[in-house]
């Protein structure tokens, strides 16, 4: 996972460097965050699993490439329950546009995988998720977005997310996320802080 979040950083440095001397240099940021992440499986006899959650995201004009590791072990439920998983990541590409000056619209592929445990054996999954959404931003402090996704990792599945975000600075902002899953049974709950470059 090391490796793609080089690749990531890397890609941010060729960007800048290659419209560094242009006339109309583009517009182009990067946010990177660390959170507290809780996997709640639905299913109540089955134990929360907490971990650490890596976000990052680099913008050039509308388009976003992003990336998403979440590392909390838990005995999962619904329709892939059996054994435990621990770690679930994301890469894909997206695209805003705003329609309003508070009000944007944007849709996001990603490429994602989890790692599963049953017994002694161990297993990577991988497969795709699409989603569209809104962002809605009341202020210049506070953002807000919802996806609606379907995705193909382990289950054919519907995916839900929200988040919102309050920027404390230029710099520095809070950011706190849920994820919901229909047939997996299961949400995760995260929340931490972020730097933006």
């Amino acid at each position: 996972m090391f490796r793609l979040w080089l690749v990531l950083c890397g890609v941010l440095v060729c960007v800048q460097g290659v419209y560094a001397d242009a006339e109309e240099q583009p517009s182009w940021r990067a946010e990177i965050d660390v959170s507290y992440s809780e996997a709640n499986p639905d299913y109540k006899p089955f134990s929360n699993g907490e971990g650490v959650a890596l976000h990052a995201v680099a913008f050039w004009h509308n388009w976003q490439v992003f990336g998403r590791l979440a590392e909390a072990e838990f005995q999962p439920s619904g329709e892939v329950a059996g054994g435990t998983m621990k770690d679930w990541w994301a890469l894909g590409l997206g695209y805003e546009r705003p329609i309003t000056e508070r009000w944007s619209v944007r849709g996001r592929s990603a490429f994602q995988g989890l790692t599963r445990k049953r017994s002694t054996t161990r297993s990577s999954e991988q497969g795709y998720e699409f989603a569209v959404g809104a962002g809605f931003s009341p202020t210049q402090a506070w953002q807000f977005y919802l996806d609606v996704g379907v995705m193909d990792v382990l289950i054919d599945d519907w995916s839900l997310s929200f988040e919102g975000r309050y920027r404390m600075s230029e710099r520095v902002y809070l950011v706190a996320r849920l994820r919901d899953y229909a047939d997996f049974d299961l949400t995760y709950y995260e929340g931490g802080i972020g730097l933006r470059f």
